[in-house]
């Protein structure tokens, strides 16, 4: 394991924001009443209203996929990173939480944890150690 690993977390989170974000944004649009065809375009007939509205389906349909996935990984990575701070001591666990979790700098981790700059890297370098 890496410290990239450790930042799966945050990177994993940062994306499930984005995929719900965009789902709740497309979610507006699709069922707001001014999309009587639930596409958002001028009404159609025929095959190429039931391909507007197939193709609307299918890309809402791709936006919960994106959010269940994102959501397996947050899960995952938070799963990793319970797992790491199980080998930590509290100190190190306060690191982990401030700047891999929560993803402060390094300068807000530091006056978190009101220890100085070579005290957290030293932290930080147990940490890697560890793992």
């Amino acid at each position: 394991m890496t410290e990239k690993d450790l930042w799966a977390y945050k990177d994993a989170k940062r994306e499930l924001v984005n995929a719900q974000e965009k789902l709740r944004e497309y979610e507006a649009v699709i069922y707001s009443p001014a999309a009587p065809n639930l596409s958002g375009m001028p009404s159609a007939h025929g095959a190429e209203a039931d391909g507007k509205i197939t193709a609307v389906a299918q890309r809402h349909e791709n936006l919960l996929a994106d959010v269940a996935r994102c959501k397996e990984a947050v899960a995952i990575a938070g799963a990793i990173l319970d797992d790491v701070g199980r080998m930590l001591d509290d100190r190190e666990q306060e690191f982990l939480l401030y700047r891999y979790i929560l993803g402060l700098s390094w300068d807000d981790t530091q006056a978190k944890m009101y220890r100085s700059r070579k005290s957290m890297g030293g932290i930080r370098a147990s940490i890697l150690q560890k793992i």
